[in-house]
């Protein structure tokens, strides 16, 4: 009865959003909620992940779906082996950061990143509740070219936060410290690395030149968000053209399960225009 009454509010709240609703998504969620605790868990792949169910509730019920068997989730579980050092920026409740985790070992670091106050809470109980704690770094901070403070936009879900407020539905506003991942580096040189900032990835990336300069050869997941990063005034043609020429740049496509090389600006041009959805990409460091 709970769990119908959950899902029949969440996918309602779904229906809502996708014929431009989006404020009114939030009573949905609040609604669903109400039946039962608002903390919510789910297990992928035997990682027990949980969050608020008001405000990370759709991306729970997502990861019940596609997203806990996603394509890009298998290359990463690949990518990573023991020992080695793992950065996750944009964290969220931890998905990656946990694979990351269980494949680097007890000898591995994961340092993960993520930026909004609330979601930080519910990244650190997951990595406590699976037992990683000896091994994965919580930062609660924005990844930026340049330290300093960052007004960070929270939208009502919390699957939905970031400097750049495309949608215009943020319910509030709160700063944040802005960090280098360099400085969070240190000396030390990573081997893989996931960017997922909701359209900050550009300064993010600038952010980590010194690290990649000695991490040759280290695997970067990156997802463009074409209109989030024009919010920010950048042009996700001309950033994903610009890394294809310094190294080999790749699609990651879910759909095929297979890996698109990305060379040419007429195909990223195309890319961009024709994709509704996110894009998510591999590139590598050097």
């Amino acid at each position: 009865m709970r769990s119908a009454a959950i899902d029949t509010g969440f996918a309602v709240a779904e229906r809502l959003e996708r014929v431009g609703l989006g404020p009114v998504t939030h009573r949905a969620r609040r609604f669903a909620a109400r039946f039962g605790s608002d903390h919510h868990k789910v297990e992928v792949d035997g990682l027990v992940i949980g969050g608020s169910l008001a405000a990370h509730g759709t991306y729970l019920r997502a990861l019940s779906g596609p997203l806990g068997s996603s394509y890009e989730l298998e290359l990463l579980r690949e990518a990573v082996e023991p020992g080695m050092t793992v950065v996750d920026c944009g964290s969220h409740l931890g998905l990656q950061a946990l694979v990351a985790a269980r494949e680097a070992g007890a000898e591995g670091t994961v340092i993960a990143v993520e930026a909004a106050p609330p979601t930080a809470r519910e990244l650190r109980r997951n990595v406590a509740a699976n037992g990683f704690e000896d091994r994965v770094e919580v930062v609660e901070a924005a990844a930026v070219a340049e330290p300093g403070p960052v007004r960070l936009h929270l939208h009502p879900w919390l699957d939905r936060a970031g400097v750049a407020d495309a949608d215009a539905a943020a319910e509030r506003i709160v700063e944040v410290p802005g960090v280098r991942l360099d400085d969070l580096l240190g000396e030390r040189s990573f081997d893989v690395a996931k960017i997922d900032v909701e359209g900050a990835e550009v300064g993010a990336l600038a952010g980590l030149e010194r690290a990649m300069a000695r991490s040759a050869g280290a695997t970067i997941f990156l997802e463009a968000h074409p209109e989030r990063l024009r919010a920010l005034g950048e042009d996700p043609v001309d950033w994903l053209e610009g890394l294809a020429r310094l190294r080999p740049l790749e699609l990651i496509d879910d759909g095929s399960r297979a890996l698109v090389p990305l060379r040419e600006r007429a195909e990223i041009e195309r890319l961009v225009a024709e994709r509704t959805e996110n894009l998510h990409v591999r590139w590598t460091a050097g």
